[in-house]
């Protein structure tokens, strides 16, 4: 019962902590990648302009899409078709799609905010919609650990991801970005997964289906996602073996479920096709992946945006797939196998701190991957009843969530710098409200940053 007063509890609070700032991002909600996830929608809700886009450089001198530099077309680029291409994936838009219906109709009758898509209500659709799949993803996370942990173990270890990491960061401070969506869908996923190797139910493998194909859409990168449903409680050859026969007589609903998967995927599809005139079609130009040059050290451990260091308690959740492995080894290999990919490809990136932000918001989604282990840790040392170390553990978790969430306030003020961060630099701002001119001194001096942005140039 603890663990579902704090989902009802977190969203509460979440809601009224980003109501209570409004002023700083009021009118300036869907700017940069933000901009890109939500255009669909008002392209193809309001102005019936999927192709040209022709009002997007009217709206930009409004709610500056393109941030400070207005850019008319930020992240849209013509092609030979005569059409412009949105860069970005179509998911986020699928997702939020509901909350954009009632958004509009709640415009159209109320005749008090421009009905454009980007107004006030169509912002606070935005803010709720984001909310809201975060809440859904803790719920589904909480309806996964229920079945191996109690409730108090459930409600520390959902207490140590929401509040203790950066998706809160992405909930209160610059909502309705790609990561939190996924957040859900891993979570559901996981949920899913479990189910269906339990049960063999049919609908939990179309679930399965459906999910697999928006976290696709969402975020293209993340179908390495689909090995953890795929390779869920397989220890050995033997579980190997198994899950083949288990296939071989499930094989018609997996026909099912391969039919749901490409016909989500064919959202993305058919947009491409539309803009493009090609079925498949890279949309982020001579931006790569840099194979031979991973920066996962950087990514992990690294000041500028190290997962570790912006949200320790990751660090700590890692710690726990010792005890998980004792506890509960057949998940184990998935959840290894899916991290050494996932955390390779995603590090490979030209832009590895993937721009500016607070900490490695491209590995959010995987927060659900991570609170399987820190529950694990949190009931080794429970079932032990070792006092000392639970009460260490507690006190750590109480000090890593006070520690986010002041980050996070120093992050919205730039204190923590978006881009820029150094070890020098973050010891110098370490728990400080404020920051002084002569403190600038110690961020990434533009020789180092200009050749990191040069990266892209490499292929």
């Amino acid at each position: 019962m603890k663990s579902k007063i704090f989902i009802a509890l977190y969203g509460l609070f979440c809601f009224v902590a980003v109501t209570l700032m409004r002023d700083s991002w009021k009118d300036h909600l869907f700017m940069y990648d933000r901009s890109g996830y939500h255009l669909y929608l008002p392209a193809a809700v309001i102005y019936n302009d999927l192709g040209r886009l022709t009002f997007f450089s009217k709206i930009n001198y409004n709610y500056y899409p393109g941030g400070q530099y207005m850019w008319d077309w930020y992240e849209i680029f013509d092609q030979p078709t005569g059409k412009r291409l949105n860069k970005y994936p179509i998911g986020v838009s699928v997702m939020e799609l509901p909350f954009f219906i009632a958004a509009h109709t709640y415009a159209v009758i109320a005749k008090d905010y421009p009905t454009d898509g980007y107004s006030l209500p169509y912002q606070y659709g935005g803010i709720i919609s984001n909310l809201f799949w975060v809440l859904v993803g803790l719920a589904y996370l909480r309806g996964y650990l229920k079945r191996h942990y109690n409730d108090t173990i459930i409600f520390i270890t959902l207490l140590g991801i929401a509040l203790g990491t950066n998706i809160y960061f992405y909930i209160v401070y610059e909502p309705c970005m790609s990561h939190t969506y996924s957040f859900c869908l891993f979570a559901a996923t996981i949920y899913y997964a479990e189910e269906w190797y339990r049960s063999g139910r049919s609908f939990s493998l179309f679930m399965l289906a459906i999910l697999i194909g928006l976290i696709t859409i969402v975020r293209p990168v993340n179908i390495l996602f689909a090995i953890v449903p795929l390779l869920w409680r397989v220890g050995n050859t033997l579980d190997m073996r198994q899950r083949l026969i288990f296939y071989y007589h499930k094989w018609k609903s997996l026909v099912i479920a391969a039919i749901i998967f490409c016909l989500i995927l064919f959202i993305q599809l058919s947009y491409w096709k539309y803009v493009t005139g090609k079925w498949i079609f890279y949309a982020y130009g001579k931006e790569s992946f840099l194979w031979d040059e991973p920066r996962v050290l950087d990514g992990l451990f690294g000041f500028r945006k190290g997962w570790f260091i912006y949200s320790p308690i990751v660090f700590l959740a890692a710690l726990g797939f010792i005890p998980l492995w004792k506890r509960d080894k057949k998940i184990v290999p998935a959840i290894l196998v899916f991290f050494s990919g996932y955390i390779y490809v995603t590090f490979c990136w030209w832009s590895w701190w993937y721009g500016g932000g607070f900490g490695a918001r491209c590995l959010i989604e995987t927060l659900p991957v991570m609170a399987i282990p820190l529950a694990a840790l949190l009931q080794s040392l429970w079932s032990a009843k070792l006092k000392a170390p639970i009460f260490l553990i507690g006190v750590l978790i109480f000090l890593f969530c006070a520690l986010n969430i002041f980050q996070c306030y120093q992050a919205r003020k730039n204190i923590i710098h978006h881009d820029r961060m150094t070890f020098r630099y973050y010891w110098r701002v370490f728990c400080r409200p404020y920051v002084e001119e002569k403190d600038f001194e110690l961020l990434m001096d533009d020789k180092t940053y200009w050749k990191e942005m040069g990266r892209i140039d490499k292929k």
